[in-house]
C-alpha cells in the first residue's frame, strides 16, 4: 500500500537556497516513522541536491 502525505515544512526567506534546512527536515521525518514497517522513498528536485542531504539520506539508509 502507498501513501502519500506531507509530514514537515518550513518556510523561507525568498533569497534563501532551496535546500536550506532541508538535511534536518528529513532526520525529523525519518524520526518520526522510524518505528514503522515502512519503506521511505524521498523524491525532490534538483534545487535539493548537495552534499549534505546525500550524506543525510545515505546515513539514513532511505530510498531515493
Amino acid at each position: 500500500m502507498k501513501i502519500k502525505t506531507y509530514l514537515t515544512g518550513y518556510n523561507r526567506s525568498g533569497d534563501t537556497c532551496t535546500s536550506n534546512v532541508t538535511a534536518v527536515m528529513i532526520k525529523e521525518i525519518i524520526a518520526y516513522l522510524k518505528n514503522e514497517d515502512l519503506e521511505i522513498t524521498l523524491r525532490m528536485d534538483s534545487g535539493y541536491f548537495n552534499e549534505d542531504i546525500l550524506k543525510t539520506i545515505n546515513l539514513l539508509d532511505v530510498l531515493m
